[in-house]
């Protein structure tokens, strides 16, 4: 019989093949049961991922519809803010005088005036609300309009309010108080307010008469976002700093609705003894300048050599005052050298200018109380308030007979051609020949 090795050997490499590939079965297995696990954690993975996908598109449209009703809701209550400011920006006499009705017509023109005005500025505002808060010392508005003549007594006025104030539930006449600053402090703070309300898409702001509201608007004036809601509205001219800013903003005037200069000015005769009268002086120069009368100590009065005017004595000792006048008869103003530290600094200070430049104070002259300062000044603080003073231009002009005159009879600001000035055309270049 042959060897049975070959066979032997045969049969072991059978053996080491079947290892081989039961070897390779169990790895792919391995391998297939990896990449299920793989398979099924991505799978998971895309489900969790479609969910969030549905729970976010869910969520944006839940968003933008809170946002469209948000929308909706800010435009339905839009509105246009008309803040003015009733002390310097009178309305036309001829409605004044109409009473109650001609309170309900000046309000209603202003309405028409001020959405016009808005639509031509802003085409995307309309069937806008238009809200009108009108704030002003009432009382002595009042007293400005019967001295003046315009009216023959207070009550008139108060009925041009009344009918003002129910021509419609937005617009609002309003008693800011007897102090200077309590229409000013109103203003302010309403601009204020409506500029941080969504719903004030836009603000017409009347105060052209007032230096201070400069100070309010000038902050705004490189805020081109802030600069597209507001208007300058003018009626008397714009006071010298608001001119330097109504280039930055738009600007409006109403001249069938406002005064375009401000009330007639009644000024007050003071005696001309140096020492000041004992008796209260008879009439007040505005309703916003005076309001009562007080008397100086003799050592505080200002004389008239004090002011730098042309004086001579009579033989009973008392000083007679002349006022200074050109070759063709027009009033002209002396020098004053006044510290320009200290005019900067008294501009911003509440001084009386009756009390401090002529001795009396005409608030107290009429029973109430003066919110000016009554303080000592010295010389030089005389002087600074006197050249401050004299940037108020007179009423009267160049034709000006009252001795003891605060106001100005001649542009005092050097360079000015006058363009944009509060003193008109003919109070600038006055020869002081």
């Amino acid at each position: 019989m042959g060897s049975l090795d070959p066979f032997r050997e045969r049969l072991t490499r059978l053996k080491e093949v079947d290892h081989d590939r039961e070897r390779l079965m169990e790895d792919l297995l391995t391998k297939v049961e990896e990449l299920e696990g793989k398979c099924a954690a991505t799978e998971s993975d895309l489900r969790h991922s479609g969910e969030l996908v549905k729970l976010y598109d869910t969520r944006q449209a839940d968003t933008k519809a809170e946002l469209d009703r948000l929308l909706i809701e800010r435009d339905s209550n839009k509105f246009v803010a008309v803040l003015i400011d009733g002390d310097c920006m009178n309305f036309r006499d001829e409605l004044v005088k109409k009473g109650e009705g001609g309170g309900q017509e000046a309000a209603g023109l202003l309405r028409v005036a001020v959405m016009e005005h808005v639509r031509v500025q802003n085409p995307d505002l309309h069937n806008t609300e238009v809200l009108v808060r009108t704030y002003a010392n009432l009382e002595g508005l009042s007293k400005a309009y019967v001295d003046s003549k315009i009216l023959e007594a207070a009550t008139e006025f108060a009925s041009f309010v009344r009918g003002f104030n129910v021509s419609h539930a937005f617009c609002d006449y309003v008693d800011a108080g007897k102090g200077k600053e309590c229409s000013d402090e109103k203003l302010r703070a309403f601009l204020k307010h409506y500029l941080a309300d969504i719903h004030c898409k836009y603000i017409v702001f009347g105060g052209s008469g007032d230096n201070g509201y400069a100070r309010l608007l000038g902050p705004y004036s490189h805020d081109e976002a802030v600069r597209k809601r507001i208007t300058m509205l003018e009626g008397p001219p714009f006071a010298q700093e608001l001119a330097a800013l109504k280039g930055r903003f738009a600007v409006a005037s109403f001249p069938g609705i406002f005064r375009d200069s401000k009330l007639p000015t009644r000024r007050v005769s003071f005696s001309q003894s140096i020492t000041p009268p004992s008796s209260p002086a008879p009439r007040v120069p505005t309703y916003a300048t005076a309001v009562s009368q007080s008397k100086r100590p003799p050592s505080a009065m200002p004389s008239a050599l004090a002011q730098g005017q042309d004086v001579s004595f009579n033989h009973g000792g008392r000083m007679q005052s002349r006022v200074l006048k050109n070759s063709k008869g027009e009033r002209i103003d002396t020098f004053l050298r006044p510290n320009n530290n200290l005019v900067a600094i008294q501009k911003k200070q509440k001084l009386c200018n009756s009390y401090q430049l002529n001795g009396v104070c005409a608030y107290e002259a009429i029973g109430n109380n003066c919110n000016f300062s009554h303080a000592r000044l010295t010389e030089a603080q005389l002087e600074a308030q006197r050249s401050i003073a004299r940037q108020a231009p007179c009423g009267y002009g160049l034709a000006c007979e009252e001795e003891k005159c605060l106001f100005g009879h001649h542009c005092p600001f050097p360079g000015c051609r006058g363009i944009d000035c509060k003193f008109p055309t003919e109070m600038h270049n006055v020869s002081r020949e």
